[in-house]
């Protein structure tokens, strides 16, 4: 059967009028709230459409809502980013003069222009929600950015499956549409040790083909493992995986495209790329909290076993995801530890790695505090073209905070030093070399986010 014929159902609405391109019937000032506990929806002028919060498991989902006379029942035809989880009873949509800003448990924007200031947003009676500047322009319409349902006038640049077919398995793809996709698997995007990443074109979308090298022992394990895991996790700061191929020898597996390369890219290629230090901050917590699904909420618990920076992928809108879970060690729900062989990358490896000890999540603890002292400093664990005591980061960042000089680490930077020496703590306490001393990822989230007393690390 043709492959586009597998995608999903698409409902078309063709009653629907035109697309307003006017400010005129502005129905939402700056300042307007919604929220799922109080005023969930703003209504078309005609009633038949409604943005807002839709429930959705133990949660809500944004989105609009076709109202079918004469029953008012509800078709969902827009969702926003159905790849984050739902969004709990206490958060709230606020348009300001910068955006739609989603605030919740984290803060993002739905839209947001540096360039021009929002001035009012309508619901019409198309089914398009659209948000104006002050010159009753559009900024921003949903008709940019379609999901499953294709509306009248609506640019069809993008056809996203409905949430529903997200969560089960990945897809199969055939070893053919992925070698027509890459075309001939001709860009390289990166290489690791058990295979090669391609960029691919599948229906008008990119998307990052990694190909198995070592299918037979390292890479075949690889296959089955990320194929096993991934298909149960779900989380903003995950890559997904999309789709494989396992077609005869050949072993393929199918992600989002992360447009902005990976961490590595942004601390540690020079001043130019580096992002400020909110933006550091703020991408370490997103490690943290990706790291903690994998530790406690998702299905199955997992260890990852390569916290890295070049594993760690920045989408479109820079936020972090994890990526490359080939190397994870899966835990049944009674396990706590389990005894493998040393996996992982030099420089980010907790001790009991080259020991005969059980591994368990604290593993993962030590790698991030490795990572994240490398966010704060903009540079390797270990460099040698420094002064003899600046070698080995980790032992140089310890000196500083017990000489009380934390300033060198700043890069000349205007840094708030509070925030700035409790992650240093965070991270001296995650590499700990006794794993009974590193805290939860739980724990550095909630010490990260300044709601717990953070006490001075001893010697790493």
């Amino acid at each position: 059967m043709p492959l586009f014929l597998l995608l999903f159902p698409v409902i078309i609405l063709q009653s629907m009028l035109p697309t307003a391109s006017s400010g005129d019937d502005c129905q939402i000032s700056t300042g307007s709230i919604l929220s799922p506990s109080s005023s969930s929806y703003w209504f078309s002028p005609s009633g038949r459409f409604a943005f807002g919060f839709h429930p959705e498991g133990d949660g809500f989902t944004i989105g609009i809502l076709f109202i079918m006379a004469p029953n008012n029942t509800t078709t969902l035809i827009w969702n926003h980013n159905r790849d984050d989880a739902p969004v709990s009873n206490s958060a709230m949509l606020n348009l300001t003069t910068d955006g739609l800003m989603l605030k919740g448990s984290q803060d993002s924007w739905l839209f947001s222009d540096n360039s021009s200031s929002t001035h009012c947003a309508s619901i019409l009676n198309s089914g398009n929600f659209v948000i104006f500047n002050s010159n009753n322009s559009v900024l921003w319409q949903t008709f940019d950015h379609p999901t499953d349902t294709i509306m009248y006038r609506v640019v069809r640049n993008r056809l996203i499956r409905q949430r529903e077919e997200l969560e089960r398995a990945p897809r199969f793809f055939s070893f053919h549409e992925l070698c027509e996709g890459t075309k001939g698997f001709k860009e390289e995007l990166g290489k690791g040790a058990f295979g090669t990443v391609f960029k691919g074109t599948f229906f008008g979308k990119t998307l990052a083909v990694k190909r198995l090298e070592k299918v037979v022992e390292e890479g075949e394990r690889e296959f089955r493992t990320e194929m096993e895991m991934i298909g149960r996790t779900h989380h903003r700061n995950l890559v997904k995986l999309l789709g494989y191929c396992n077609e005869g020898s050949h072993r393929l597996l199918v992600y989002q495209f992360m447009s902005n390369g990976s961490l590595a890219d942004l601390i540690f290629k020079g001043d130019q790329n580096r992002p400020d230090w909110k933006e550091r901050f703020r991408i370490a917590l997103d490690v943290a909290r990706g790291i903690n699904y994998l530790h406690e909420e998702c299905e199955t618990h997992i260890i990852h076993c390569d916290i890295k920076p070049q594993n760690i992928l920045m989408d479109d809108y820079w936020t972090a995801k994890i990526s490359d879970f080939g190397l994870a060690k899966l835990l049944m729900p009674t396990q706590t530890r389990t005894f493998t062989g040393i996996r992982g990358t030099r420089g980010y490896l907790a001790p009991e790695w080259y020991k005969n000890v059980p591994i368990t999540v604290k593993t993962d603890v030590y790698s991030f505090g490795i990572v994240l002292l490398e966010i704060l400093c903009c540079r390797k664990n270990m460099e040698l073209e420094v002064d003899v005591d600046e070698i080995i980061l980790s032992q140089w960042v310890y000196s500083c905070f017990l000489a009380g000089e934390l300033e060198k680490l700043t890069l000349d930077e205007d840094v708030d030093m509070v925030e700035f020496e409790k992650a240093v703590k965070v991270g001296l306490w995650c590499i700990q070399t006794d794993p009974i001393l590193r805290p939860s990822m739980k724990n550095v989230i909630i010490m990260l986010e300044g709601y717990a007393k953070i006490s001075p690390p001893p010697n790493p």
